[in-house]
Formats: structure tokens, sequence, C-alpha cells
């Protein structure tokens, strides 16, 4: 029973898993690879600025290691043992791939993720939702109308998310879609280049009986 709980795990848990017990560990190692090149494709390309994308690159994860498994599971003979160096080496792969993807998803995705807490962009942004934002987006890609996630200039570390509502080569004006409630450019003044992080892309809903994802609307 351990044997059968061990291998089961092994099989749907951990991407490439299959190596342990398999009698063909090139295949476990090319469905990590392939893992690793649908990452890099769909970075490159940008699908993963959106909730769609990031679902299908995950659909795609996920066929991939599900089609590893099928091909194992159909194997005649395997190990009765796991092979402990390549046991090892797969599930430190997959801890270092998740925990390395999603900590410095900013860097290796160029995505992240941002807790709407005010109001001060009602009702475009409502407390409680969740904004993906590309942060490998270039000032030269930031027009005006487009809503950014930038630096306070006076508190580092401490981020606001405004509506690009003018902007030259040097600087940026920005200012909440809830006027009477928003801590913005009639306050810090105009914002610097470096102090911009991301250019918010789509939303989650906190709660939405219609729909519950939907690209940022502009300011008109």
């Amino acid at each position: 029973m351990i044997s059968i709980l061990a291998r089961s795990s092994f099989y749907i848990f951990i991407p490439g898993g299959t190596a342990a017990f398999s009698l063909k560990p090139w295949r476990s190692a090319l469905a990590l690879l392939t893992i690793c090149l649908l990452l890099l494709v769909f970075t490159a390309l940008r699908a993963i600025t959106s909730f769609a994308g990031l679902g299908l690159l995950f659909f795609c994860i996920l066929a991939v290691h599900l089609l590893d498994v099928l091909f194992e599971m159909q194997e005649p003979e395997t190990r009765t043992k796991p092979n402990i160096h390549r046991a090892a080496l797969s599930i430190t792969i997959a801890i270092g791939m998740v925990i390395s993807t999603l900590y410095y998803r900013d860097q290796i995705l160029g995505i992240d993720f941002y807790y709407i807490p005010s109001s001060s962009m009602t009702p475009t942004l409502v407390p409680g939702d969740i904004v993906l934002a590309d942060t490998w987006i270039s000032d030269e890609e930031i027009n005006t109308d487009d809503v950014i996630v930038f630096e306070h200039p006076d508190a580092k570390g401490f981020l606001l998310i405004k509506r690009v509502i003018s902007k030259d080569s040097q600087s940026f004006i920005v200012a909440g879609d809830n006027r009477a409630n928003s801590l913005d450019s009639r306050t810090l003044g105009r914002i610097a280049p470096p102090l911009v992080k991301a250019k918010a892309t789509e939303i989650l809903r906190s709660f939405s009986f219609q729909k519950i994802t939907q690209q940022i609307p502009d300011g008109s």
C-alpha cells in the first residue's frame, strides 16, 4: 500500500516524478523540458498578461504532465522501488520551479498581482478586486488612459494604482477615477518613469454575477 501511494504521489503531484520509477527516465526529462519551453513561449508572447492566457498555460502544463503519467502507466515494466537520486532530483526541480516562478513572477514571467484595498479607482476598480499587471512594460508603451502601478515618491515600497491622464517624455500625471477620494498627482505631483512598476491589464472581480474577469476599461 505504501509503495502504491508513493508511486501515485510521484506520478500525480511531481512533474517529472515518473522518472523515479520509470525505466525510461528520458521521457520525464522531455516532459519537464516541454513545460519550461511552454513557460518561455507564453512569457515571450506576453500571453500570460491575461487571465485567459494564464488559464491556457496551466492547461497546457497539466496536459503535458498527464501525458507523461499516462505513458508511464502503460509501461509493462517499472521499478518496484524508486531511484532515490531521480526522486530527489524530481522533487528539487519541481519545488524549485514552483517557488522561483511564484516568488519572482514579476521578473521571470513579467506579471504580478495587486490587491485593491480602497475606493480611489471606483467604478473601474472596487475594494477586493485583484489586478493582473504587466511588469515588463516600457515607458513608451504606457499611454494616456492606461492604469499603472507605481511607487509613492516619498514612501519606498508603498504602491499606488491610478490612471494616466497625461504624459510627456519625463513624467506621468495620474489620477484616481474616484477624484473625490484619491491620492494622486494633485498631491504627489508628476510621477517619474522609474517609479512605475507595472501596467494593469485585467481585473479579477471580487464579486460579480455577470463576469469574473474583464479588461481594464479606459477612462472615457
